[in-house]
């Protein structure tokens, strides 16, 4: 049986030296392996975690909302809100400082003071995102910018560099509210990515029920 093997393996090989060389001479190439999508670029990787973003950011306000009147005025749960809040205006914030809007800059941990006027400033922000990404060209997504500290100092940043930054941003602080909801008594949503992907392509998920 090896001695067989041996024997096909030394006539593939033999085949696949004289296909190649018909190729050569014909000056072609073997065909490309498809790919079943095209490769994202960049920048649309980017405009998909903000879509998933947006998702999770909805979850997040379920999860808020699951949480019962009677506790609403308890210290995690306005310590949940306000990380809410948080993430909304480290959104706003960032944006402005690349679209160099100094003026535009707010406070980085604003208090919540219904969850009316969180839905309104998350739903603004999302709005401004979406627009921002969507524009986006590789000039811009590979351009630096600069902006200053509250204490004088000036920074020199890239956008591509800010983009990575608030996808992790996003997940780490939804992570801390889920808890806190959790902790409350309330119904924590999971906002994984891979979840996502499953529900919203039909590619993907369970493939034998």
């Amino acid at each position: 049986m090896s001695g067989r093997l041996t024997g096909f393996a030394v006539i593939c090989r033999t085949m696949g030296a004289v296909l190649q060389c018909f190729l050569n001479t014909q000056h072609l190439s073997p065909p490309p392996i498809v790919a079943k999508i095209s490769a994202m670029t960049a920048i649309e990787v980017f405009q998909n975690w903000f879509a998933h973003e947006r998702i999770g950011n909805q979850k997040m306000m379920e999860m808020l909302d699951s949480v019962s009147e009677e506790k609403r005025d308890l210290p995690d749960y306005k310590k949940a809100s306000n990380l809410a809040a948080h993430l909304i205006a480290c959104r706003v914030n960032w944006l402005n400082r690349i679209q160099a809007n100094e003026e535009g800059i707010g406070d980085w941990w604003p208090k919540v003071e219904s969850h009316t006027e969180l839905e309104g400033s998350l739903s603004q922000m999302e709005l401004a995102w979406s627009a921002f990404l969507s524009d986006l060209t590789d000039e811009e997504f590979n351009r630096d910018f600069e902006f200053v500290l509250g204490d004088g100092r000036r920074i020199r940043w890239n956008v591509r560099g800010q983009l990575m930054q608030m996808v992790g941003h996003a997940f780490y602080h939804r992570g801390q509210i889920s808890l806190l909801v959790d902790t409350l008594g309330g119904v924590t949503v999971d906002t994984d990515y891979l979840y996502w992907v499953m529900t919203t392509d039909p590619n993907y998920g369970v493939i034998n029920a």
